[in-house]
């Protein structure tokens, strides 16, 4: 949907001091120097640079409309989960209920009691924007890019975050509901998989196990009220079928013994199917005998051993797998995927479809890059475009999609077909702030400087709520060096980005190494009165790194009067009382958590784990 901002002009006291902003669509105003119309395009000036926008997305006004406001955040709480969103009313029940049932079906999948529910509700959070939750991954789960590569993270869209017992998915707003419950479906799983590890005594679960039951449940259609005594089956999962099945084609079947053997940070797509597939298989076997007793083995916490599961036949299972599996092939070859592979080559030969055509292939690419279906996505995209259905945030997604399927490492630049994407993008909406922010960050990676200052400023400058402002002004900080003038100016025009340079200076010391800086920046804010929760968190971190436990121990204290829900500092606060000698102190810690997560009923196992260890030294 296109945007349409507004140039509002601002009376201040007479026509002659007039003040302009621009006002854009989600009603935020951003003050400017001036303006010109030249051939059909505005010409902005800012503090950080001139905006060209096509006079089409601008209209000029004198008055100051009252605009709906947007980003209304809404919470349905169950027996077993919280769900917020900022999604519309409809949409954002239908997914709080049918995540609420798929969570009491899990309960039964998994055998959980009572008592390995103690800190439910669990909170799951829905984004409406791709920018906010990607924003919420590199805060929260910055590991899974630094592991498995960026380009296996640009295309997660949802993820678990275990040391706050939170799932958080992107859901975008729009598209079919039930797409994206098998997203938050699969993410749900591995909160309950970090459960079914605590119930079964394991610090985690096998990394096969984990991926495999979060992709064969994301399919799961819960029922309120299923037969006694049944649990239904998930549907089968299309994209993990298809390329098991085009893996036995290909005479290339993983061997069950490789597939228990790779790692997390080794285990992509393929390893998926994979383990889908396994997970399939043990689920079907015996009428749930197999599950059960692997369930029990996981107990024991053994790590190989499989065979007491399977039976000691270990060649007869994968034969008999693969059996199972090919069984399954010929239905599968008239797939509706296969058969949309098909009608992709017929799309990708058309040279202009007309315009009803050109926004239903939109569309269906909107779709299939809802489940990171790249090839597809792209190939109903590029059609599209060349009938005319061309939006700027269809080029962001399709440049994110074509960095995904090159399988880029952390610091790998992206493809040059990306970067055009991007530049296009920022044609066709000079005002969406995703579109500049992730062609800086590309055209960072590939040292070019010069041109990715420019974008960044300007996205800084329209950055919005969910926007991730904190990574730009970063970015930013590095570049600009000893220069304070471009955050001078930004922070002047949008004081609101304040907190995030003051976040990304923080960030860029610790980065450099320049810790004595970083003591003394932090010290000064908390003298001056604008030291926040975190800058106080890490003064007492720097406390105890530098063997500092009485002030350290002072610190963590003092917080956890301010906030008493910030649990995850009672472990570092043991560890201050430690060293400090007060070791009576740190035992009175220890009962009061333990109490504490009895009485209130919270998940405090983690913590109570890590008190322990500093209490024994370990």
């Amino acid at each position: 949907m296109s945007r349409l901002a507004l140039l509002v002009l601002l009376l201040a006291g007479s026509l002659a001091a007039q003040a302009e902003t621009l006002r854009l669509a989600d009603g935020r105003r951003l003050p400017i120097l001036g303006r010109t119309l030249e051939k059909g395009n505005w010409r902005i000036d800012t503090v950080v640079g001139e905006l060209v926008v096509p006079a089409t997305r601008l209209e000029l006004r004198t008055d100051d409309p009252e605009v709906e406001p947007t980003g209304q955040l809404r919470l349905s709480t169950g027996p077993l989960l919280l769900v917020e969103s900022d999604l519309d009313g409809e949409r954002h029940q239908q997914l709080a209920t049918g995540l609420e049932a798929f969570a009491r079906r899990l309960v039964d999948h998994y055998r959980l009691k009572k008592k390995d529910l103690v800190g439910a509700p669990y909170r799951v959070r829905a984004w409406r924007r791709r920018a906010g939750f990607k924003a919420a991954q590199e805060r929260l789960a910055p590991a899974i890019s630094r592991l498995k590569g960026r380009g296996f993270g640009e295309g997660v869209a949802g993820f678990y975050a275990p040391d706050l017992g939170e799932v958080h998915f992107w859901d975008g707003g729009s598209g079919r509901v039930g797409a994206r419950l098998e997203q938050a479906q699969h993410e749900v799983t591995h909160l309950f998989n970090h459960l079914l590890a605590g119930a079964l005594g394991r610090a985690a679960m096998p990394v096969w196990f984990e991926e495999g039951t979060a992709v064969y449940f994301s399919t799961a259609i819960a029922e309120e009220a299923p037969q006694a005594g049944e649990l239904a089956e998930p549907m089968i999962h299309e994209a993990s079928a298809m390329e098991v099945i085009g893996d036995l084609e290909a005479d290339r079947a993983y061997g069950l013994e490789d597939l228990l053997a790779v790692p997390y940070e080794r285990f992509q797509g393929r390893e998926y199917s994979w383990s889908w597939a396994l997970i399939r298989q043990l689920r079907a076997l015996e009428k749930g005998a197999v599950w059960s007793r692997l369930l029990d083995w996981l107990a024991t916490g053994e790590s190989g051993g499989i065979a007491r599961v399977v039976g000691k036949d270990l060649p007869g299972f994968e034969r008999r797998w693969r059996q199972a599996l090919n069984r399954e092939r010929s239905r599968l070859l008239d797939h509706p995927l296969r058969r949309d592979e098909r009608l992709a080559a017929v799309v990708v030969a058309l040279e202009k479809p007309g315009p009803e055509l050109a926004r239903s292939l939109r569309s269906i690419a909107r779709s299939y890059a809802s489940v990171s279906m790249a090839p597809l996505a792209l190939a109903f995209f590029e059609a599209a475009w060349r009938g005319g259905a061309e939006e700027a945030e269809d080029r962001v997604v399709a440049a994110r999609l074509r960095a995904a399927a090159a399988g880029l490492a952390e610091d790998e630049p992206w493809p040059a077909e990306s970067l055009a994407d991007l530049r296009r993008a920022v044609v066709l909406d000079p005002l969406l702030a995703e579109a500049r922010l992730v062609l800086a960050e590309a055209l960072l990676a590939i040292g070019n400087d010069d041109e990715a200052a420019p974008q960044l400023a300007l996205a800084l400058f329209l950055a919005g709520e969910a926007d991730d402002v904190e990574s730009a002004a970063l970015a930013q900080l590095r570049l600009a060096g000893d220069a304070l003038e471009p955050e001078r100016k930004l922070v002047g025009a949008r004081p609101e980005l304040g907190r995030a340079f003051a976040r990304a200076r923080v960030a860029l010391l610790q980065e450099e190494g320049r810790f004595s800086e970083l003591v003394a920046l932090l010290e000064a804010r908390v003298r001056a009165g604008t030291a926040d929760f975190e800058d106080r968190v890490m003064l007492a971190d720097f406390d105890l790194l530098l063997d500092r436990p009485r002030p350290a121990a002072q610190r963590f204290r003092a917080l956890l009067e301010e906030d008493p829900r910030a649990h995850h500092l009672r472990p570092r606060l043991a560890r201050a009382l430690v060293a400090a000698g007060e070791v009576e102190a740190a035992r009175r810690l220890a009962a009061e958590t333990r109490s504490l997560a009895r009485t209130e009923g919270l998940d405090l196992g983690f913590v109570i784990e890590r008190i322990e260890a500093a209490l024994t030294g370990r």
